[in-house]
């Protein structure tokens, strides 16, 4: 009886070790969304937006301030990280409300993103803000 228990554990444990290696766990990939973002310092106020494009028109001295809305139609808590890349981070006077929160399931949240030229701004620049969804 002691013979066969212990053959039975040893079966196990070898239909264990053949199995495992192919199990194979599923994670989710992080999804990133790029928004194209063009500045362009000019005598008045535009603003066009496109499903994944912001071209502003802005004078130089002024503000303008624009937004994205972010859901989470997830089954979990997600984490959401939103950065600017390109020539418009490199500005004092583009900036995000945040970089970093998280969503519950069906919840909103609204990335805002601030422009403020100096007086003495001119040219054009060109980004992106980037969100990335983990």
């Amino acid at each position: 009886m002691k013979t066969i228990t212990k053959e039975i554990i040893f079966f196990i444990i070898i239909l264990i070790l053949l199995i495992y290696p192919n199990i194979k766990i599923q994670t989710k990939q992080p999804e990133i969304k790029v928004y194209q973002i063009n500045i362009n310092i000019s005598n008045n106020y535009t603003t066009n937006i496109n499903e994944n494009m912001l071209n502003i028109n802005i004078p130089a001295g002024q503000s303008i301030s624009t937004q994205t809305k972010i859901t989470n139609n997830e089954e979990k808590t997600i984490s959401i990280n939103s950065q600017l890349q390109g020539q418009i981070k490199t500005q004092n006077w583009v900036s995000i409300n945040e970089n970093s929160f998280s969503l519950k399931l069906n919840e909103e949240k609204n990335i805002q993103i601030n422009i403020h030229p100096p007086i003495n701004a001119q040219g054009n620049l060109s980004g992106e803000l980037i969100i990335t969804t983990i």
